[in-house]
């Protein structure tokens, strides 16, 4: 029997060598000694002690593990049981007592490094070998800590092994364990493992990945295993996690994390949220300006439709503590929800905003401070100076030009009344005349403004002087510009600079916003599109814009035409619902210069254009080549150079009681061949006495359902075009998405086309089947839930009506 009272007391009598036997790191503060912990990678020498005297111990970062005796402490330290210990420490006591050369250590921290001295007295002399020479395999069996269950290697960005971190899962008679694993050269040039860490800043897992994805989403969680996991659940991007978890966040080195797309998915419990708070204080530290969002899965529980598409429902039981993506896959999670999950709290490149601002500074004769911006009057001949309050606060932040550095303007950040923080890069063009145009903007924007000529004046001077260091790459439209895609409030993808959308009225791309979740749009507006062929080509156009570049297609419309009160309105307001609010819907009753305008904010989006016969025949003729061919008219400055044409990209849907043919013939016109095949007109009546609908869902009349329809896309919108992009710009999504659409697309035009038709139909068939491959490839990505196949037979069906009238 093993007397573990007297093993404590010998221990205690010889204790300078049982912690010289123990190699640990460490010095003694009176009868303390303090000690890094060997068990994790701990730079914080004070937080791992025991008392000399009464063999107490404590662990003050690892959650209060503590003991009374060394034989805890040896077992402890070194991964062992009770019984093992106290064998073990006698073993050593024994030699010590015989005059034996006492047994080498069952692991331990090894050799201090030159800036310390351990308590055996030992000199620092082996050195770290990092990265691990190729041919340095893991040992099986690693003495004190036995044989892992798992290792996990941290790598370089080149894919070489820097140092692992081994696990061993909790077993019978065992505990579990996890310990850092280091290669180490003595000066002899032998080589040994050793159970120690590397020093701070520690490398985060991944490297190679994040090196081979530059533009990849980050998914940062807590710890190997949880990362291991989260990657089954995350092919699209890179999940790592820093060394220690959340024990050490500022011992790891976030720089390869500086301005990527960063999500964090902290353990469900304190440390995770107090885990997830430091890396945003970490990263903020860095100067980080891409985008990091908080998601928090343990809200939701996976779940499936009737049609077997992966769907989330509110989670109504409590999670255990520490729920994390490790049990999230043991739960039956799949990527499919966590794009769910990631759809619904969507990545903003460049919204990340400090806390409200507690530094003042000048710039020029002007400060600025929570105050607001201050001019101060020089004196002037028997004149004293003084000051004049110009604004509230408002912070120039960056620079902006476009690619060919022209465009250029002024990042500007302030607050509104509510305390809400807004931005807006403002055209610096504006500045030139009287600035009434920006004064306005920003004034409905909510930032305060003095009145009087000389605030007005004082205010531009303000804007002419800043000159803020930091720079960011403008865009005028939205849509594609290099790998990333613009949103006016959302930039997704990478870039090596920030990404903004500048315009001189930001109110009217206020439309491309977004309410509830993705989940709440496709329970209650996708899933009542399928069964209705004319909402699925509502759908799959307003989903199609993005993907005109990437697979070089030509611009194009649709016309759902009809008598009213057929349900018209209501497919444009569905397609509406993809990008944002109504008011992304217009109507015909504009000129084409206006138009021209509204294509520009749409580019790569949706165009939605309502009742077709508030535009003159010929005016709606000659617009559509214009939106169609997707370019501006050519015009002149006032001195004469010929201005910069305007491009865009984007599909049209429309909606009209006549068809364009009919329109332009009230005019006294006649409709050419070119116009026809660029706005294919499609009988919005489907034929089954309901309308332009086929399945009303259990509605018991088509007005019913087109009501329920409008109010639902009233409450959910602006989630599924978000969720696209998200999948579009990470990882290999864009490639991806378009192959199935390819495949699709090519599938659809061999069999829709008739034998011997007419380069026309088969130029209109490849429209069609464009907006078939978006919808099946989306339905494949987990964004639309429809059974596969769905989106072939409901535009076969436009198709076949479109045929057929033609």
């Amino acid at each position: 029997m093993v007397d573990f009272t007297a093993i404590n007391e010998r221990a205690l009598e010889d204790f300078d060598d049982v912690i010289a036997w123990l190699e640990l790191e460490g010095k003694y503060e009176g009868a303390e000694f303090v000690a890094y912990n060997p068990t994790r990678l701990d730079d914080n020498l004070g937080s791992f002690s025991i008392n000399r005297n009464t063999g107490k111990w404590a662990e003050f970062a690892d959650n209060g593990a503590a003991g009374g005796d060394v034989v805890g402490y040896v077992a402890y330290v070194k991964g062992l049981g009770q019984t093992a210990a106290a064998r073990a420490l006698e073993t050593l006591l024994d030699s010590l007592g015989g005059g034996q050369t006492p047994p080498p250590a069952a692991g331990g921290r090894g050799v201090a490094p030159s800036n310390t001295t351990n308590s055996g007295g030992q000199n620092p002399t082996d050195t770290l070998v990092s990265p691990i020479r190729a041919g340095m395999a893991v040992p099986p069996f690693i003495s004190g800590f036995g044989k892992p269950d798992v290792v996990y290697p941290y790598k370089d960005s080149a894919g070489q092994d820097l140092f692992y971190v081994l696990r061993r899962n909790a077993q019978q008679g065992g505990s579990k364990a996890i310990r850092p694993l280091t290669l180490w050269q003595t000066p002899s040039g032998q080589t040994q493992w050793k159970l120690e860490g590397v020093r701070a800043p520690r490398p985060v897992y991944h490297l190679d990945q994040m090196a081979q994805q530059p533009t990849a989403l980050i998914l940062i969680v807590e710890g190997e295993k949880a990362a291991e996991a989260a990657g089954s659940l995350f092919p699209q991007g890179v999940v790592t996690t820093t060394p220690n978890g959340a024990q050490a966040v500022d011992k790891a080195d976030l720089t390869p994390l500086k301005d990527r797309t960063l999500v964090i998915w902290p353990d469900h419990d304190e440390p995770g949220e107090k885990y997830a708070h430091e890396i945003q204080e970490s990263l903020a530290q860095l100067g980080h300006s891409g985008s990091v969002t908080v998601i928090r899965p343990a809200d939701w529980h996976p779940a499936y439709d009737d049609q077997g598409v992966a769907i989330l429902v509110p989670q109504t039981s409590a999670r255990d503590k520490g729920w994390d993506a490790a049990d999230a896959a043991a739960e039956g999670w799949t990527s499919a929800h966590l794009l769910l999950v990631l759809a619904q709290t969507p990545p903003k490149p460049g919204q990340v905003v400090p806390p409200l601002w507690e530094t003042s500074y000048d710039v020029g004769e002007f400060s600025v401070s929570n105050s607001g911006v201050v001019a101060h009057i020089p004196p002037k001949g028997k004149a004293q100076g003084y000051d004049v309050l110009v604004s509230s606060r408002i912070d120039v932040t960056h620079l902006t030009r476009d690619e060919g550095s022209t465009n250029w303007g002024l990042l500007v950040r302030f607050g509104d009344p509510d305390g809400h923080i807004k931005e807006w890069a403002m055209p610096k063009e504006m500045l030139a005349g009287e600035g009434t145009d920006y004064r306005s903007v920003l004034s409905n924007l909510g930032a305060g403004l003095e009145s009087g000529a000389q605030a007005r004046g004082l205010l531009a001077s303000y804007f002419t002087a800043a000159k803020p260091k930091d720079r960011a790459l403008c865009m005028t439209t939205t849509g594609w510009h290099d790998k990333v895609f613009v949103l006016p409030n959302e930039v997704f993808g990478q870039h090596q600079e920030r990404v903004i959308l500048q315009s001189r009225n930001p109110q009217e791309v206020a439309a491309f916003e977004a309410r509830g979740t993705l989940a709440e749009w496709q329970q209650h507006i996708g899933c009542l599109c399928a069964g209705n062929s004319r909402l699925v080509l509502a759908v799959c156009t307003a989903l199609a814009g993005p993907l005109l570049k990437p697979l070089d297609e030509e611009n194009g419309g649709f016309h759902l035409r009809g008598a009213s009160s057929r349900g018209k309105t209501k497919a444009l307001r569905v397609a509406a619902s993809v990008w944002g609010s109504e008011r992304l819907m217009k109507t015909w009753r504009a000129t084409s210069n206006g138009l021209e305008g509204v294509a520009l904010q749409r580019n790569d989006t949706v165009l939605l254009l309502d009742e077709l016969s508030q535009c003159g025949g010929s005016e709606a003729g000659a617009t559509v080549y214009m939106l169609a061919n997707g370019e501006g008219k050519a015009r002149a400055t006032t001195s004469g150079a010929a201005r910069q044409t305007a491009h865009w990209r984007c599909l049209f849907l429309s909606t009209g009681e006549v068809d364009l043919a009919q329109h332009i013939a009230a005019d006294g016109d006649q409709i050419r061949a070119g116009q026809e095949v660029r706005f294919l007109d499609i009988p919005a009546d489907a034929g089954k006495t309901h309308g332009l609908f086929e399945n009303l869902h259990g509605s018991v009349t088509p007005a019913a359902f087109a009501m329920h329809l409008d109010d639902m896309a009233g409450q959910y919108y602006g989630t599924l075009g978000s969720a696209l992009l998200v999948h579009l710009t990470t990882g290999q999504g864009l490639p991806s998405f378009c192959e199935t659409v390819l495949v699709c697309q090519d599938m659809f035009v061999r069999h829709a086309v008739p034998v011997g038709a007419d380069g026309q139909i088969g130029r209109a068939a490849k429209r069609f089947g464009l907006l078939v491959g978006v919808g099946e490839a989306a339905v494949e990505a987990g964004l639309l839930p429809w059974a596969a196949g769905e989106a072939y037979q409901g535009i076969k069906q436009c198709f076949e009506a479109w045929l057929t009238q033609r």
